[in-house]
């Protein structure tokens, strides 16, 4: 009877410990911009004007908003973003939308602590998702550089979460799964008989 109680309470104990990893909260301040405005984000140089809308004015992803990022080539928009609440040394998964309308010259270049993501030019194409596992400094900044000479680009729906972090129901049925293991073998114990020749 002590086993069983001892399995239950490393079960519960596995559920109550491992909860807040289930969480996924999202890093990213304001990144479907549904607030309707750039909250969150700075906006660093504006050879076009930023802007904030909604269908049918602009293509949106999802959700009400979008924000229009469009400079030109030889000016383009810059806007960032210093990520709060990261972990050093943890892999997260950042994920956005873009769309480039139909105009050239066009470019995106998206960084993430001065390290390339994403370099295209001259293509356009209707929203596209874009996912990159990047890793954690604790002190992070996304960067969005883009131009379309004379047309518009759109960002929408950008996250960042943990990556790949185990659901707490998985960890307390390997949990469980050793402990039921465990007790297997411990009754086993003493009827195993080896020979020896």
């Amino acid at each position: 009877m002590k086993i069983k109680s001892a399995i239950l309470f490393a079960g519960l104990s596995a559920l109550v410990a491992l909860s807040p990893l289930s969480a996924k909260a999202d890093l990213i301040v304001n990144g479907g911009f549904e607030t309707g405005d750039f909250t969150g984000w700075n906006l660093q140089h504006e050879a076009f004007p930023f802007a904030v809308g909604s269908a049918p004015e602009f293509p949106v992803h999802s959700g009400e908003f979008a924000a229009q990022i469009a400079g030109f080539s030889f000016d383009p928009n810059v806007m960032t973003q210093v990520i709060a609440g990261t972990v050093a040394g943890l892999t997260y998964t950042l994920t956005f939308w873009f769309e480039q309308s139909n105009a050239l010259p066009n470019g995106l270049v998206v960084t993430w602590n001065g390290t390339p993501l994403v370099s295209e030019s001259n293509s356009v194409h209707a929203y596209q998702q874009y996912s990159f596992n990047v890793l954690a400094n604790g002190s992070d900044t996304l960067k969005f550089t883009a131009y379309n000479n004379p047309s518009f680009a759109y960002l929408d729906d950008v996250s960042l979460n943990i990556a790949a972090v185990p659901e707490p129901s998985t960890w307390i049925m390997m949990i469980l799964g050793f402990a039921g293991l465990g007790y297997l073998a411990h009754r086993r114990r003493g009827t195993v008989q080896f020979r020896t020749a």
